[in-house]
């Protein structure tokens, strides 16, 4: 039988993180033709795997809104403590333009391995981004599969109210704060997309 937990299959954690590479949050993968329109003063904040110490050159996302000019957005780092905690890292801010495509905040970070951290987003108004999804699908035949990560943060409901996919809390828009505030919201994938949005740490 092959045992998960913190990270690690049977003992052998995941692959170390490859230079050049950008890398969604553990286990959630993109899934852009359903998007999420953020909604203001939120933090979202996802689990995130780092096998090993990890220089990170900076963050990531995909803003799929061709009339967002102007909005902006901050994505930021958090040690894990049962939820988002202590802030380690926040990327800066972005400001969209009146035109969909990837946006990278460029500022880098040393992570210590192995361990889980969040990777959180917010944004002061309401663009709308890619978004990522909880569960691997094969389009083709409509297969979709829970991943591990949905037994780490949440119960597995595999029905119409979706899979955990992250926590959310209130927020006011502006520098992240040194302490993310209480999460006392799950994120749910309901199945055809999922209500993050999608963003990246990148090598």
């Amino acid at each position: 039988m092959v045992a998960f937990a913190n990270g690690v299959w049977n003992g052998i954690a995941p692959p170390k993180k490859l230079a050049g590479k950008s890398y969604p949050p553990t286990n959630l993968v993109p899934y852009g033709p359903t998007d999420v329109t953020v909604t203001a003063n939120r933090l979202y904040s996802v689990l995130f795997y780092v096998p090993e110490t990890t220089t990170f050159a900076g963050a990531k996302a995909y803003n799929s809104g061709a009339a967002d000019n102007g909005k902006k957005f901050r994505i930021g780092l958090y040690t894990d403590v049962g939820g988002p905690g202590a802030l380690i890292k926040d990327f800066g801010e972005g400001t969209l333009t009146g035109a969909s495509g990837l946006r990278t905040l460029a500022s880098s970070v040393t992570v210590n391995g192995p361990q889980w951290v969040w990777l959180s987003f917010i944004s002061d108004t309401t663009p709308v981004f890619y978004s990522l999804c909880t569960l691997l699908q094969v389009s083709s035949v409509g297969f979709r599969t829970p991943t591990p990560i949905t037994t780490q943060i949440g119960t597995f409901s595999p029905d119409a109210t979706g899979w955990p996919i992250g926590d959310y809390a209130a927020q006011a828009y502006g520098a992240l704060p040194s302490t993310a505030p209480t999460s006392t919201n799950t994120i749910v994938d309901p199945g055809s997309g999922g209500t993050v949005p999608a963003m990246w740490l990148y090598v």
